[in-house]
C-alpha cells in the first residue's frame, strides 16, 4: 500500500526584517511512501481518531539522509514510525478505518 504519509523532519524557515536569513526548525512534510502497518491512534477517553493513523513507512537508502527524524520515529534501519491522514488517502484507508481494526499489517 502506497500512502501520502507526514514525516517528521526538519523544515526551513526564512526569517529577519529583510526575510535573507533561513533557520531549521522541527516539522512535518508529505512523503510518499510504501507502507507496511497501519495502527489506528486512540485518543484520551479510548475514542478512535477519526482523521489519523500511525503508519510505518519503507525509506530507501538514497533518501535517508534528507529526513532528520528523531531517533525514536525510526522502527529499525528502513522503516520510519510517521502519520497519515484519512483525508489524503480516503480510497486506501477508508476501508480500514470503517472495519473497527486498531492494526492492519499489509
Amino acid at each position: 500500500m502506497v500512502l501520502t504519509t507526514d514525516v517528521p523532519t526538519l523544515v526551513p524557515e526564512i526569517y529577519g526584517k529583510y526575510r535573507n536569513r533561513i533557520t531549521y526548525v522541527p516539522g512535518e512534510v508529505e512523503y510518499v511512501a510504501r507502507v507496511r502497518v497501519v495502527r489506528r491512534v486512540v485518543l484520551p477517553g479510548g475514542v478512535l481518531d477519526p482523521d489519523l493513523a500511525h503508519v510505518e513507512v519503507y525509506v530507501p537508502v538514497d533518501r535517508r539522509a534528507g529526513i532528520e527524524a528523531p531517533r525514536r520515529a525510526w522502527v529499525d534501519r528502513e522503516y520510519l514510525r510517521c502519520t497519515a491522514r484519512l483525508s489524503k488517502n480516503g480510497k486506501s484507508l477508508r476501508e480500514f478505518f470503517d472495519s473497527g481494526e486498531l492494526e492492519r499489517h499489509v
